[in-house]
């Protein structure tokens, strides 16, 4: 046997996994190097900065021109290259009335690009082209174009586009709906904008929900057609959808017909620390007087704070939003622009959210003293002067509630003296008339020959005395009244210092007080006593005898 190979060959398998044997031999350690790796500062001849600008810059041109004595001042790949400050003045401004926009330029876009231009052209070919029933065809596009349509496909999106222009919205995928909001934003004003918006509003309201990925970016693009075009908000979208999804609340908090009120339900939908909803006493017929009267009184608040414009006494600072139109959508940039609005930011003011949610709780005090309830919420925010405001409304607003309740509340005994409804019968009326002669003609007969007999009359005869009765109802109601007497008596001689006197000796507010007496009056005499004038509290005339004693 060969030993020696043997070894040999052993040791040539263990050096087949020695990795020191394969990689290469240094003769010296590898050291850093000495020199600087400071950057340097290097130029570029123009002719170099205009080709990076124009994303040809190429780097056989660049050793050229090196090569030549050119040096590169600076080099920015134009993919990392920030947007450019807004030098140029904006094609249009302008202050939008009644609005919490306060002001809106729009600037042209910076830099053009051509790779929508077919479908531009395409867009204003086909506007006016209209379209029959047809099946439907299914169709699938991330970014939907009219080049991406077979024929059949073509047919059902013009179906679709004439339907919806009608005020039809018909069963449609995601990307037809997309391929005629994109046709809107591009058309622009080459149709009338006033119908583009209320198609984009329309379509908005149809399909969102079904079709959540277009919930948000929609509206968007309505915020960005409606300020481009200087076009006021759509009307009829849900409020509290739009709220949610869009960036620009504000916008679409838009005063139409000096209508306060909608102004204070967007208000208490979205920029409201205190929500009454949440409350234990806002159910059953009481929900009613909140969603009622709240919304109303906040109104009014926001009329006193609106003397300039929506909000405009509140003192709050506007902010300032940049924002690219369409951002996402498919657009010519015939089209594109930069919009900067200058807005009352309510949604964002946490002070607003403080001074609406203290006007809440406010109004839910004063009805919580109209129900009977003792427990109040604590309102740290409000001024005198807009205390005084809700107060004066829930004064004469209550009142009158009050009234309308005790003159409609019906009670369940009075439904057993109700007359039996029927039907009007000349032949049911003919049998009662024969039947009342019948029992005439009886009484005749059985009385017929009898000797009158005279009545003897009492030396006294009854006469009626409205003092008497009078007298007694005061009676009866001062003592019903019982402790609120004095209270109401104060209201009969107008002594308003009196009267907080007692209230607070009562432990109640005047208008809790007042409610009770209004309920013990009604018991007794039938009617309330004391009722508002619009200024202060006054018993009514007819029962104004009842206090001079």
């Amino acid at each position: 046997m060969d030993f020696k190979n043997d070894r040999s060959r052993k040791k040539e398998l263990d050096d087949f996994w020695d990795i020191y044997m394969i990689t290469p031999k240094v003769s010296k350690p590898l050291r850093p190097s000495g020199k600087s790796t400071d950057t340097v500062e290097i130029t570029v001849s123009s002719v170099l900065e205009s080709m990076a600008d124009d994303n040809i810059f190429k780097s056989e041109k660049l050793s050229s021109n090196l090569n030549n004595g050119g040096t590169i001042h600076k080099y920015i790949s134009p993919v990392d290259t920030p947007p450019k400050a807004q030098t140029e003045p904006p094609e249009l401004e302008y202050f939008p009335r009644n609005s919490l926009i306060h002001k809106v330029s729009v600037f042209k876009w910076g830099s053009p690009y051509n790779y929508y231009e077919d479908f531009y052209q395409d867009a204003l070919r086909l506007m006016a082209q209209r379209g029959s029933k047809t099946e439907h065809v299914p169709f699938f596009s991330y970014v939907p174009q009219y080049n991406q349509l077979n024929k059949k496909q073509m047919a059902f999106y013009l179906y679709f586009r004439e339907r919806a222009r009608q005020g039809e919205y018909i069963e449609a995928d995601q990307s037809y709906i997309l391929l005629y909001v994109y046709e809107i934003i591009n058309l622009g004003e080459a149709m009338d904008v006033r119908f583009g918006q209320s198609q984009l509003a329309a379509l908005w309201s149809a399909y969102s929900e079904k079709y959540p990925r277009i919930n948000k970016m929609l509206l968007e693009w309505i915020c960005d057609y409606s300020l481009i075009h200087r076009l006021t908000p759509p009307a009829g979208l849900d409020l509290q959808r739009v709220a949610a999804s869009c960036t620009l609340k504000e916008f679409f908090v838009a005063q139409g017909r000096n209508d306060y009120e909608d102004y204070a339900r967007i208000l208490l939908a979205f920029s409201s620390s205190y929500d009454f909803h949440t409350s234990k006493f806002a159910t059953g017929e009481n929900l009613l007087i909140y969603e009622k009267y709240v919304p109303q009184a906040l109104a009014v608040a926001l009329k006193a704070l609106s003397g300039n414009g929506i909000l405009s006494d509140v003192g709050f600072n506007d902010c300032t939003l940049p924002r690219d139109a369409y951002s996402g959508a498919l657009c010519s940039h015939r089209i594109k622009r930069r919009i900067e609005i200058e807005y009352c930011s309510f949604s964002r003011t946490n002070d607003l959210r403080y001074m609406i949610g203290d006007m809440v709780k406010y109004c839910e005090n004063k009805i919580r003293a109209h129900i009977g309830v003792k427990s109040r919420l604590s309102c740290y925010s409000l001024s005198v002067e807009m205390r005084k405001i809700l107060d004066e409304f829930f004064d004469i607003n209550l009142v009158r509630e009050r009234k309308r309740q005790i003159k409609t509340k019906k009670q369940e005994y009075d439904v057993l003296y109700d007359l039996p409804v029927k039907p009007l019968s000349l032949s049911h009326a003919e049998r009662i008339e024969a039947e009342s002669w019948e029992t005439t003609k009886d009484l005749i007969e059985a009385f017929d020959g009898e000797e009158d007999i005279e009545a003897e009359q009492s030396e006294e005869i009854f006469v009626y005395d409205s003092a008497k009765t009078d007298a007694k109802e005061e009676s009866e109601l001062i003592g019903a009244l019982g402790k609120y007497a004095d209270f109401a008596h104060a209201v009969f001689i107008s002594d308003v210092n009196k009267q907080r006197e007692l209230s607070a000796a009562l432990g109640s507010m005047p208008d809790s007080i007042v409610d009770k007496i209004n309920e013990i009056s009604y018991d007794v005499i039938g009617d309330i006593l004391i009722e508002h004038d619009g200024e202060k509290y006054v018993v009514i005339d007819d029962y104004k005898c009842y206090m001079e004693e």
